[in-house]
This record gives C-alpha cells, structure tokens and sequence, in this order.
C-alpha cells in the first residue's frame, strides 16, 4: 500500500510540475495571495439617479463640472438644475446620438461615463 501512495502522489508532483510549465497552472505564488488590487472606476458602478431640470444635489453639481471639463459650459457649478443647464445636456444628447430631452438618464450617465 506504501508504494501505490508513493506512485500517486509522484504522479500528481510529475503532473502539476507539467501543468506550470505549460503554464496551465497558477505559479505557487500566485495560489497563495489572497490580496488583490482592484481599481474602480465610475463606471463600474450603478448609473446614478435621473435629473432634470428643477434637480438640485451632488449629482446636479457633478454634472455641471462634468458638462465644464467636456466643454458644454461654461455653467456654474452651483448643484442647481436650471435652463443652463438643461441647455447644456441637451447639446451634449445630441452631440453624443441621444434624443435631446435635456433628462440625464441612464442612457446620457453611460455618456457622461458614469456607467
């Protein structure tokens, strides 16, 4: 019986050694973290809530800095849905192929790059 042991388990030594050098096998090191960098991204998560004009929050103030760095400004970045705004949103739906309702939804947040 000590010997049919032995053959297995030279036999899954002579496999796994194969296996990593025909790089079908995770290299030790790599089996054995457990840490691992994950870069996240706003795209990576849930489109943010739908706004229109009269929205007023973080999400309007982001929006208005987002229309700035893309050119669609200049607008105050004041976390106030207004005509300027509305205005703004509406020349980048069309600019992007969107139909220009001046709402950000998802379609116009997946535009924006938020998801």
């Amino acid at each position: 019986m000590m010997k049919f042991k032995c053959s297995i388990v030279a036999f899954c030594a002579a496999f796994f050694t194969l296996a990593l050098f025909l790089g079908l096998a995770p290299y030790p090191t790599q089996a054995a973290s457990f840490h691992q960098t994950v870069y996240v991204s706003k795209v990576a998560h849930a489109c943010p809530p739908t706004i229109e004009n009269g929205s007023t929050g973080s999400w309007v103030s982001d929006l208005q800095s987002d229309l700035n760095s893309f050119g669609y400004g200049p607008l105050q970045v004041d976390g106030i849905f207004g005509m300027r705004t509305a205005s703004a949103v509406g020349q980048f739906q069309r600019d992007h192929g969107l139909a220009d309702d001046e709402i950000v939804g998802p379609l116009t947040w997946h535009a924006l790059g938020y998801c």
